[in-house]
Formats: structure tokens, sequence, C-alpha cells
């Protein structure tokens, strides 16, 4: 049985693809805290200060507290336990497969940065209550996050994608108003996308925001390429490669076992079944997932096989 664990969105334990029920409360923060440090030892001291969120009982209680946390996490587990006691503390163990954090971080060290990102699904342990956690451990790896981002974006602008990063770009600069890359994101894809004048109106806003906020001017590159964009000397970027694959079913589930055999496959593939049972959905969905696998762009033919036509 193959067991996979997930913290870069709410902690999740899977076990053959279905999900393992991990206890509310200190159970999910071990475990949270274990795999954040994913085959590392972690002390009993160490463990304790987390799991208490800074503020624990007595120590001796509160070790003893601690071995029952662990002995009702084991349980719950059961097949997928990855706990291991060792002398003065615990640790957890897993593959590097197993875990979506060492993938994400696996993937970006090899340059995959749209398959990095697509791992994340939505706030780090968003289902995990404590404040240590959310105060010291997600904002460094939102941070990791945002990093492997800008890169993701540094290449599809190279690729000549600035038409549909767009509407991307304006949503990161609302939600990251201060993070100047964006921005600068922001201005080279309206610019090449032929709106140099909303290029420029983004460079104002984003110079009223940190003034009003930070009371600074943007910095010197920042500064530098608006120069260049009021004199149309930046370059076009890429070459345009075609992306027609349509956006797909908007509220997509599941086919997880699916997506997982696509993207083990190589060369060319031929996804068959009956008509009606979601071929098409999954496709699309693993073809838009793994865009950044293919540089010179992709196609789609729609032959119609169960049109009225």
């Amino acid at each position: 049985m193959r067991a996979e664990y997930r913290v870069l969105g709410p902690l999740e334990v899977l076990l053959d693809g279905e999900p393992v029920a991990v206890p509310a409360g200190r159970c999910q923060v071990l475990l949270a805290s274990l795999l954040l440090r994913a085959n590392r030892f972690m002390s009993v001291d160490e463990l304790v200060d987390l799991v208490w969120d800074g503020t624990p009982p007595r120590l001796d209680r509160a070790k003893r507290t601690l071995q029952m946390v662990v002995r009702r996490l084991r349980v719950a587990l059961g097949e997928a336990d990855c706990i291991e006691t060792r002398t003065g503390g615990y640790l957890a163990v897993v593959e590097p497969d197993q875990l979506d954090l060492s993938r994400f971080r696996a993937l970006a060290g090899s340059g995959d940065f749209g398959a990095a990102s697509a791992l994340w699904r939505g706030v780090v342990l968003g289902n995990v209550a404590s404040d240590r956690l959310h105060r010291e451990e997600v904002p460094r790896l939102d941070n990791e996050r945002l990093a492997v981002l800008e890169r993701r974006i540094d290449a599809e602008l190279d690729r000549g994608l600035a038409g549909e990063l767009v509407a991307e770009l304006r949503s990161l600069v609302a939600e990251h108003p201060l993070r100047e890359p964006f921005w600068r994101h922001l201005m080279l894809a309206l610019y090449r996308s032929g709106q140099q004048a909303a290029a420029l109106l983004a460079y104002q806003e984003v110079r009223t925001t940190l003034v009003d906020e930070l009371g600074i001017d943007p910095s010197e590159s920042l500064r530098d390429l608006h120069e260049r964009i009021l004199r149309a000397e930046v370059p076009s970027g890429g070459r345009l490669v075609p992306r027609q694959l349509p956006s797909g079913v908007r509220n997509f589930v599941g086919r997880d076992e699916e997506l997982r055999l696509l993207g083990e496959l190589d060369g060319v593939t031929v996804v068959h079944g009956v008509g009606g049972v979601g071929k098409t959905a999954v496709t699309l969905r693993w073809g838009r997932e793994v865009r950044d696998r293919f540089p010179d762009g992709d196609l789609y033919v729609n032959l119609r096989g169960f049109d009225p036509e």
C-alpha cells in the first residue's frame, strides 16, 4: 500500500488514494511539525514546544502527554504510519515522492516551476490549529512558493505567453501589492500584449501603493522598466507559441489515479473508454497541468466523435 502526505494546503494523508482521518488538535500539529522536517530527528522538547504552541504545562506532564498523542496519531494513521521513535524524540520517515513538499522542492530545483507550483492546494496547513506553525513555518514556505511562481512567470514571459498571464498577474498584485516582481511581470505582460498605456498605469499604481504604505519609491529596476516602456524600448520577449487547449471542466474533481498514470507515461498516449465517462475532461486537465513540459506549445483538434453532426 502507498501512503502520501500533503502539507502544501490543508494537512492530508492518503493511503492508496483514499483519505486517512488525522484527529484534529495536537495530533495534527504533531504530524505537521514532523512532516515539515521530514526524515529529521526532532527532540521531545522541540515537539512539546510546538504542540503546545510555546506554552506547555509542566515539562514532565507534557512529555507524558506527548507520548499519548504519538500513540493516538499512530493508531489513526494505521498502515500510513510514518512515525519512528528514537532516543529522546521522533521523526517522520517518508520517501521523497510521498511528501508534496519534497516533490515541490525537487521540481523547482530541476527547473520545472509550473509543475512545482501546481502542487499547492491552498493555505499551507490551513486546517491545522497552531499559531506557532502559522507564524513561523507557513510564511517561510509561502515565500518559497512565491519565489518559484516568479520564476515560472519569468519563463512563460520568455516564451511569449504575455497575453495569457495578464489576468493571473492582476490577481497576484492585488493579493501581494508590495511584491515588486509581480508588478514588473504585469507591466511586461501588458506591454508585450499591446497594452502600453495599461502598463504605464500599472507603474503609477505600484508607485502610489509603495509611497502610501511604506513611504518609498519603486526600486531602480522597476523605474528603469517604466522608462523603457515610455520609450517603447522593451524587447518583445520570446517567440509566440500555440496554446490551443480549451479551459476544460470548471469544477473538475477526482481522477487522481488517472492523472498520476498520465504523468508517468511517455510518448504517444491514447485515452479510451465509452462515451460520456470523462475522457476529454481528464485529458484536458492533465494537458493544462503539464504545459511547462511542452515549450513548443499545444494543439487541439475536436473530432466531434459524439456530436449529432
